[in-house]
């Protein structure tokens, strides 16, 4: 065996060590108990076996059943110590047997234990643990070949293998197969690929035609774009068909290879897709491609797989896939590339196989390149770009699938003898595990991380799930689908975020995943709630979800009272509102269509359409005057108007509201305010008073300070009037607006002047926003969901007539407490019962007291009685789990502002003894009782003495420096501040500044500054016997005392000759 073997070998110890580690220690938790109770037993054992010795000692025939049945008993002691061999073994153990083979030679050179070396070293580790017998037949069933030798290979893949092989869990089902969904994919070929949009929230699917459709949650087609009409300007045919593809997430671009020889990126995503670079033409037609964000610190990685064995590696820079621009065409063929000039992109290529790449990947958890491919020879190759020599797996009829599982790490693969294969990366002589059971080819394999699953299909349309830890085959169904004559297989998707596996080919098949918590926490729906708003004329609560699902419950038992579904088919539902009577619900769809219901009995009575089919996200009733309408908002940034006509089951828009200085975003609120003022917000922070009687846009409302915050944080999420009531009187058209937005501030606008009055942080946690707010009638409450699933309550006290008024003490935190474990996307209340409603986007409605008493979830089991505390249900789990999650951050946030006090005092303790050093000084130079050297003698010695002091102390003060908002001294402010955006009045705006006066006579923070004379009677007064700390208190506590200004002041007229220097 040469050198470079041995390396080799010597690598793959510890990474194989690191893979089995982890299978092994949750087992040992669990058996380090069963080793306790049998090392108990064997305890038991012997004081019984010496008790019958002591009783029988005179009676042999006794003794010798005694003794054989001592020996039946350590016969089956040791077969069960056989079956559980992995109990005596942990981590520590591992190590040092790998440290043993590594240093071990045998006669002849090679590696490895010979059974007698084995039952030595083996037995040393375990300290006599397990008898020779029992090693033996360890040793046995780990050297399978019966060679007579154990390698580390051999050892490290029975215990990935043989450790875990219990199936207990055989019958549990993991996904829902009877309420598997199918959509129509509206595709005119075989989907391609299928992915999940992180950002946009949205399906992708590329046919093998060239179609890209985005589609809703509810998989409700949203748009269709046709790829070859966006490269007909590209490529020389516009007749190809899409082999792969693949989506960069970071970048929301699209990926695609087709079999013209091109890979090409495109925005497919945005207003106008466009096509953004082409790579090619290769000189192979691309079969698979894969992407690879932040590769390294300047280049992205693209990788390309050919049906000719070669992986084609593209390196592209970041600011190339982050810009906007359109980059054009990339000759491959040509090397003299423009673009290049700057080192913007390179490309490489190596053969790796003989044939048809199906999949490649780069994994950076082995820092290697991995592809497959159904070659008999090379069937699975891990190389590196730099690095000649590869790796390689042989598997008759080849590899058609591969995955891997990142904890523990193995590969899985999958092909044509259908059979799976687990694989240590570092090990590929021989599979660690083999996973039978598939009766046709595999074609697809996917891992689920979080759940511990692997999902397999085969070619017949079998889906197999697999536990990683036991690989036990957990369930399995069949999807019966028929194939074209070309043989292309259905992609495969697990999408984590919805959880739920979607296959695609003709149509959609959608199995959602069994989740473990339904038992525990009860969901409302299984899609997010759009809203749970109160109806006080009959006492009952009306929620909604996405999927159109229309409830109403009884609020003081949480009973169900009636439901009806898809109020808008399959689409989704946005918008909710009531019409001021309280018996029609107001429906808003994502396509653009507003329905009015009798939400009593689930009766369709009005469908009102637009010039669009655009979202609507926003829809209100409003009377103005006799008459009465319906405002919609949304995607087309336009407020349409219809009229309430009972007598027309269809209708248009009387009036559509719009301004090119209006808003330049969707439009995400609106509220309105008699007799005929009509506000908006939109998703860039923008507010639009309109005259709704005359149509005409009146100002607008910008928060000074907008553009400097992110994107994200612009937008506004609900705006409100303060509604007056009778004893509230306000001046005409003086009325407060309020706005939550997305930075978790609420902001009050006065929208007769156009300014902003005031504004309340509302951010229990760092980067909160706010998600919906509830004013009551009285005005004495707000009550404020977040984004993070907290509810915030306050009590608002009298706001005066004028609105200058608002200030901090209108608005008081009573309460703040969690409800959901993700945003709210309602809160409301009602005041005669003093409670909370909240809905979320974790697919719950929940009541609560205004104490944040948790009352119940509206769909349990059990039912409640409002006025009985005792009926309440409990804190569901997911709450008081976040709920620990939280006090264990409060905890560390505790300690670290603990480890900085203490860093402060030693801060501090450093300075004052620099004071002392500084006086102690001052006190040598000083001559003992009767003669006293001058004051300024000392000074002419050491002019430094006195400045170094004072800089001593001012470093410790500093230190204890108060807080500005406990100085309020200091500063002078007029409030309030007014800030003006204001484009519809004619007026000139009266922007009045911030005026901040500083007191100059305070410096140092009020640092008590003595003159001299002072400093001369300390120093006569200066002996032996004194104490530095009576002087250090007399500096610091002497009442009388002059500013430095003062002081310089009046020692320029005492003695004009002698300059006193500070440093301020």
């Amino acid at each position: 065996m040469n050198q470079a073997d041995i390396n080799i070998d010597h690598s793959s110890y510890e990474s194989s060590l690191s893979n089995i580690s982890d299978n092994i220690e949750s087992k040992l938790i669990e058996d380090n108990v069963d080793k306790n109770e049998n090392g108990n037993d064997n305890e038991n054992e012997n004081e019984n076996d010496n008790e019958n010795e002591n009783e029988n000692n005179n009676d042999d025939d006794n003794e010798k059943e005694n003794n054989n049945e001592k020996h039946k008993k350590k016969k089956n002691k040791g077969a069960k110590l056989n079956e559980d061999i992995q109990q005596y073994m942990n981590i520590h153990h591992f190590e040092m047997l790998m440290e043993k083979l590594q240093e071990h030679r045998n006669e002849d050179g090679s590696t490895g234990f010979t059974m007698d070396k084995f039952l030595e070293v083996f037995g040393e580790i375990l300290n006599g643990a397990l008898s020779t017998e029992q090693m033996t037949m360890l040793f046995m069933k780990i050297d399978a070949n019966t060679d007579g030798n154990m390698s580390w290979d051999e050892f490290s893949s029975y215990m990935m293998s043989g450790a875990l092989e219990k199936d207990d869990s055989s019958n549990l089902t993991i996904f829902d197969e009877k309420n598997k969904k199918t959509y129509l994919s509206l595709h005119k070929d075989i989907v391609v690929k299928i992915f999940y949009t992180t950002k946009e929230r949205k399906y992708l699917s590329i046919s093998r035609d060239g179609v890209a459709n985005i589609w809703g949650l509810n998989f409700n087609l949203q748009r269709s774009i046709n790829i070859l009409d966006l490269s007909s300007l590209t490529y020389e045919t516009t007749h190809f068909w899409i082999t792969d593809a693949t989506f960069m997430q970071e970048y929301n671009r699209l990926v695609i290879c087709s079999d013209n020889r091109f890979v090409t990126i495109f925005d497919i995503l945005a207003i106008k897709p466009r096509l953004l670079i082409s790579f090619g033409p290769f000189d192979n037609n691309p079969l698979c491609v894969s992407f690879n964000a932040n590769f390294n610190e300047d280049y992205d990685l693209l990788l390309v797989g050919d049906d000719q064995g070669y992986m084609n590696f593209i390196y592209i820079n970041k600011k190339i896939l982050s810009s906007s621009n359109a980059f054009g065409v990339w000759n491959t063929n040509n090397k003299s590339n423009k673009k290049n000039e700057s080192n913007q992109i390179h490309i490489y290529k190596k053969r790796v196989h003989n044939s048809w790449i199906h999949n490649i990947q780069y994994y950076s958890e082995l820092n290697s390149f991995v592809t497959c491919s159904c070659d008999n020879s090379k069937s699975l190759v891990i190389t590196d770009i730099e690095r000649k020599p590869i790796r390689s797996i042989h598997i008759p009829k080849g590899i058609r699938c591969f995955t891997l599982v990142k904890r523990p790490c193995f590969l899985v693969t999958g092909g044509g003898d259908k059979i799976i294969r687990l694989w240590n990366p570092y090990i590929l002589s021989k599979p660690a595990a083999s996973l039978i059971g598939h009766l046709s080819g595999i074609v697809n394999l996917l891992v689920n991380e979080k759940e511990g699953h692997i999902i397999s299909l085969s070619d017949d349309g079998m889906y197999k799930i697999w536990n990683i830890s036991t690989f036990a085959c957990l369930q399995t169904f069949q999807q019966y689908v028929s194939y074209k004559e070309d043989c292309c297989f259905p992609c495969l998707y697990y999408d984590t975020i919805n959880k739920q596996l979607i296959n695609g080919y003709n149509n959609f098949c959608v199995y959602p995943l069994y989740l473990y918590q339904k038992k525990t926490i009860v969901r409302t729906y299984n899609n997010p709630v759009v809203a749970a708003m109160f109806n006080e004329n009959f006492y009952q609560v009306v929620t909604g979800s996405q999927n159109g699902t229309i409830s109403t419950w009884a609020y003081y038992s949480g009973e169900k009272v009636f439901q009806y579904n898809k109020a808008h088919g399959d689409i989704e539902v946005t918008a909710f509102s009531f019409d001021n009577s309280g018996r029609r619900l107001i429906t808003g769809g994502r396509d653009g269509v507003i329905k009015m219901w009798n939400y009593n009995n689930g009766q369709l009575l009005r469908k009102l359409y637009k010039d669009n089919n655009l979202e609507v996200t926003a829809v209100d009733f409003i009377e103005m005057g006799s008459n009465k309408y319906v405002i919609c908002t949304g995607w087309d940034r336009k407020i349409t108007v219809y009229i309430d006509d009972p007598d027309h089951f269809e209708s248009w828009p009387i009036r559509i509201l719009y301004s090119e200085k209006g808003h330049q975003d969707d439009i995400t609120s609106v509220a309105f305010f008699e007799p005929n003022i009509l506000a908006t917000s939109s998703v860039d922070g923008v507010i639009v008073i309109w005259n709704l009687e005359s149509g005409y846009m009146k100002s607008s409302l910008v928060d000074p300070l907008i553009d400097l915050r992110p994107i994200d944080e612009k937008s506004i999420e609900k705006i409100k009037f303060f509604h007056p009531s009778n004893d509230k009187p306000y001046s005409k058209g003086k009325v407060p607006l309020l706005s939550c937005h997305a930075d978790g501030h609420i902001r009050c606008w006065d929208i007769q002047e156009g300014t902003l009055i005031y504004e309340l942080e509302c951010k229990p946690l760092q980067q909160e926003g706010i998600c919906d707010m509830f004013l009551n009638h009285d005005l004495t409450m707000l009550i404020v969901g977040t984004s993070d699933g907290n509810i915030m309550i306050y009590d608002i006290f009298p706001i005066l007539d004028n609105l200058k008024d608002i200030n901090d003490s209108t608005f008081k935190l009573r309460k703040i407490f969690r409800a959901h474990i993700a945003a709210i996307t309602s809160v409301s209340s009602l005041d005669s019962q003093n409670i909370i409603i909240t809905a979320s986007k974790d697919c719950s409605v929940r009541l609560w007291t205004l104490d944040g008493d948790f009352i119940g979830t509206f769909g349990q089991d059990d039912s409640w009685d409002i006025e009985d505390p005792d009926t309440y249900s409990k804190l569901p789990n997911d709450v008081y789990q976040q709920y620990l999650i939280d006090c264990m951050k409060k905890e560390n946030e505790k300690n670290a502002d603990y480890i900085n006090r203490i860093k402060l005092k030693e801060k501090a303790d450093k300075n004052w003894s620099l004071i002392k050093a500084h006086l102690n000084k001052l006190k040598k130079s000083v001559e003992k009782k009767d003669k006293v050297v001058s004051f300024y003698d000392v000074e002419r010695h050491d002019n430094n003495t006195i400045t170094k002091a004072l800089g001593a102390l001012k470093n410790a003060i500093e230190i204890n420096r108060v807080k500005s908002t406990e100085r309020q001294e200091i500063f002078f402010k007029e409030n309030p501040i007014q800030f003006f955006s204001y484009s519809g009045l004619r007026k000139e705006s009266k922007v009045t500044p911030p005026l901040q006066k500083v007191r100059p006579d305070l410096v140092f923070h009020q640092l008590n500054c003595h003159e001299l004379d002072e400093i001369k009677d300390l120093e006569s007064n200066i002996d032996s016997q004194s104490s530095l700390s009576s002087i250090i208190s007399r500096l610091k506590n002497k009442n009388e005392h002059k500013t430095i200004q003062q002081l310089v002041k009046g020692e320029r007229k005492s003695k004009p000759n002698i300059t006193v220097q500070s440093q301020v």
